[in-house]
């Protein structure tokens, strides 16, 4: 994938991510699945990660930058 792709990529990314913030301003819930953790913190309200079947953690976006275990433990390949 050259340039052009590339910037063509981050602008659909970037569309999503307005669509998914103005169904949060009109109250809509939305379950966003994805790896990108910067994307979905960015827009979330709320963060599960999932650890062997189990919740392993629930809390906000900011109650997530202060738990770098997680991402060390569960997130990273």
């Amino acid at each position: 994938a050259g340039p052009a792709a590339m910037k063509s990529c981050k602008h659909l990314v970037q569309q999503v991510a307005e669509c998914l913030l103005t169904l949060r301003r009109r109250g809509v819930a939305v379950l966003l699945m994805e790896q990108k953790r910067m994307i979905a913190q960015s827009i979330a309200d709320r963060i599960l990660v999932m650890g062997q079947g189990r919740i392993v953690f629930d809390g906000s976006p900011a109650a997530f930058d202060h738990r770098p275990d997680l991402t060390r433990l569960w997130l990273q390949v």
